[in-house]
């Protein structure tokens, strides 16, 4: 990306004579924006929307289901015992194993849906268009099979 500053230049009676246009590359710039505003949106372990970026997601379909009838259910996700993982395997292996919920979380919901890591072994689940509770007991039981796979 390039960004163009056009300056007028002007002769000593303030009549326009001529115009000069400067084009400056602003890769870098925009490079260090997108990481700025990934790091301020998304866990840096899972790349999942973070705390903040929930709430934001959150106030969205509150809205939307305002103005158009639209519901969505919302689920909190917590690894019980996770604290003993850390503990007797390490922070690696606990690391390991939240990347890989979070990619199977995101797996086996629809496109649709949002998955947050909001925090330690904490997550929570945002499900748009749940119409019934047997749509939503069946996603959930997607869910729960996520914890069944080696």
């Amino acid at each position: 990306p390039q960004l163009a500053t056009i300056s007028a230049v002007m002769d000593d009676k303030n009549r326009l004579i001529n115009y000069i246009c400067v084009f400056e590359d602003i890769s870098v710039r925009k490079a260090h924006e997108e990481k700025l505003q990934r790091m301020a949106f998304y866990d840096p372990l899972t790349n999942l929307p973070n705390r903040t970026h929930l709430l934001s997601l959150l106030e969205q379909h509150i809205e939307t289901g305002h103005k158009s009838q639209q519901t969505f259910a919302t689920l909190f996700l917590d690894i019980d015992h996770f604290k003993h993982i850390n503990d007797s395997m390490g922070h690696f292996c606990g690391d390991q194993l939240l990347s890989k919920l979070a990619i199977r979380l995101q797996d086996v919901l629809h496109l649709n849906a949002h998955v947050a890591r909001i925090g330690g072994d904490e997550f929570v689940i945002i499900l748009p268009d749940i119409h019934s509770d047997v749509a939503l007991l069946e996603t959930v039981g997607d869910i729960l099979s996520v914890f069944q796979q080696p």
